[in-house]
């Protein structure tokens, strides 16, 4: 009962007058297609925005990104948005209140709540068959093996020159880390089997802040030692105390590896932190 009046509010703060289908999804076209609806089988390449109707925080989102492919009758996602997705033509978008009979149900979804209406952003780029993107994928792949393997070579480049930029001088421990303690702490270093509460700041080698746990007020705890973090987080906490505080240079090999962590941080990516023991417990 509560969301179907949160539902009824936002259609009527938004000045949506669409009707529902059947089932009580609300599809509304924001650009008009062209071409036959999608059949089973057939294979859509989507773009693909979701959030929570009470949030304006994205859930997922590949706008920008590189398109995704779903094969249209295959259980993707939720029943609404299956149900929008089939209403649509080639060249398509629409915005698909999906409230939760239709959606999530009565137990949600990972980070969604039961009972939680979703909005979804779709834009139906094409129709292809699964030969089409059988070749599209391999293709991709190649490309991506090639962008990985030049980013692997010029990630020791790209240290060097942000060292020299920031007039960084310290000499880099076996690993690799640079490490700078900005504020002593008190106690004992962290070691294994502690559990720590870190605050932290992630900044890419241009100095633009990617993540703060300050400003997200989410400090992180983790038991050290147990493989909970990336390697060289592990290593520079066993190099703090309590109340200590850190600037650190990772490169990616105790860092993210090969592996893109989001669209800022790509493989072969160094990283820069500074951290902070809130608390360290034994």
């Amino acid at each position: 009962r509560e969301e179907r009046a949160t539902l009824q509010q936002y259609l009527v703060s938004n000045k949506i007058f669409t009707d529902p289908t059947k089932s009580g999804l609300y599809f509304i076209p924001t650009k008009k297609g062209r071409g036959a609806k999608p059949d089973t089988g057939d294979m859509c390449q989507l773009y693909i925005s979701v959030k929570e109707l009470s949030s304006d925080e994205l859930l997922y989102s590949n706008f920008g990104e590189r398109p995704l492919d779903v094969e249209y009758g295959k259980g993707f996602d939720t029943k609404g948005f299956r149900e929008g997705l089939g209403m649509l033509s080639p060249g398509g978008k629409a915005t698909l209140l999906v409230p939760s009979w239709i959606g999530v149900g009565q137990t949600g979804r990972e980070v969604v709540a039961p009972f939680t209406t979703l909005v979804y952003e779709v834009e139906l780029i094409a129709i292809r068959s699964l030969d089409e993107v059988k070749k599209d994928r391999a293709q991709y792949k190649i490309e991506q093996e090639a962008e990985k393997k030049r980013l692997k070579e010029e990630e020791p480049t790209k240290i060097i020159e942000y060292l020299k930029k920031e007039n960084i001088t310290i000499e880099p421990t076996e690993s690799g880390l640079y490490f700078k303690e900005i504020v002593a702490g008190k106690g004992d270093y962290a070691i294994d089997g502690n559990t720590v509460t870190i605050e932290y700041i992630h900044y890419d080698l241009d100095g633009n802040v990617l993540q703060s746990s300050y400003e997200d007020k989410t400090p992180f705890t983790f038991m050290v030692g147990t493989g909970a973090v990336i390697k060289g987080w592990e290593e520079a906490v066993k190099l703090m105390k309590n109340g200590s505080k850190a600037w650190m240079l990772l490169p990616s090999s105790i860092g993210y590896g090969d592996y893109q962590r989001k669209k800022e941080v790509k493989p072969y990516s160094p990283l820069v932190f500074e951290l902070e023991i809130i608390d360290l417990k034994k």
